[in-house]
């Protein structure tokens, strides 16, 4: 039997590689950021936290799967989750003191609840955009005493490669999971799921198991700033897919979304941070 010839085993080929791409590059940048923000502080960590190598090609695929008009509803949908992402990092923050493991259950709850809630607004990328920023705002002003009590150095045990790498590959094989799952959903629903903070969750819980809440709740503070970059990539991307080439919309996103991280590191370097 002819392997090209047999559209259902290229079909099994196709959703093979998409797997093992979201896998490899989900565990690398979970793996990236965890290790970032321990050499280079928790700014540099949460403002890498923010690009879109989990969102991005997610959105690709389901470009591919679906269509232009899909993946761009899907994509505002992305950026109206992302206030939710804002009640997640706080919720970790001020629960961070019962433990890593209680503190992620709590956030996922308080981000799903939050998620569902936006899913009845209008998906407009205007609003999403606006509810973003405002909710940015709000998160790094409810949570600053915390993140300004926690210590300027945080001293522990080096950070188990083998234990990192580990939660970095299960955070991968999540991810690809729940987005090749989502398609399913609608666009809507596939927009909020593939934006969970799926990657960010395996990051904070690993750097709050190794080096201490202190330093989960100043990534965390960190990252809601950080994920303009995110919100930058899911508008742009919203806004041009319809009228501009997929390929186009796409790249556009990237350059606006990684820009938004280089001037966020660029001026975080010019301080002194955690």
């Amino acid at each position: 039997m002819s392997l090209v010839g047999d559209g259902s085993m290229w079909t099994l080929l196709q959703n093979s590689s998409y797997l093992l791409t979201k896998v490899v590059m989900t565990a690398l940048s979970v793996l990236g950021i965890t290790l970032a923000a321990d050499r280079f502080g928790s700014v540099i960590g949460g403002a890498l936290a923010g690009l879109p190598v989990v969102v991005g090609p997610a959105m690709y695929f389901l470009y591919r799967d679906f269509g232009q008009g899909f993946a761009a509803d899907a994509s505002v949908s992305s950026l109206m989750s992302l206030s939710a992402t804002q009640v997640f990092l706080v919720v970790y923050c001020i629960v961070a003191q019962r433990g890593a493991r209680i503190s992620l259950a709590l956030a996922s709850t308080a981000w799903l609840i939050a998620a569902i809630l936006l899913s009845f607004l209008p998906q407009r990328p205007g609003l999403g955009l606006l509810l973003f920023v405002l909710a940015a705002l709000g998160a790094r002003r409810a949570v600053q005493g915390l993140a300004a009590a926690s210590p300027a150095v945080v001293k522990g045990r080096p950070m188990s490669l083998v234990l990192v790498g580990a939660r970095a590959t299960a955070a991968g094989i999540l991810v690809a999971v729940t987005t090749l799952a989502a398609g399913r959903l609608g666009s809507s629903w596939s927009g909020i799921i593939a934006a969970y903070p799926i990657g960010f969750s395996f990051v904070i819980l690993t750097l709050h198991l190794e080096l201490g809440g202190a330093k989960a709740i100043a990534t965390s503070h960190a990252a809601m700033l950080g994920l303009a970059s995110l919100a930058t990539f899911a508008f742009v991307l919203a806004v041009t897919m319809p009228v501009v080439m997929a390929g186009q919309a796409f790249a556009l996103a990237l350059i606006a979304g990684t820009a938004v991280t280089a001037a966020t590191c660029w001026a975080a370097s010019r301080q002194r941070f955690i």
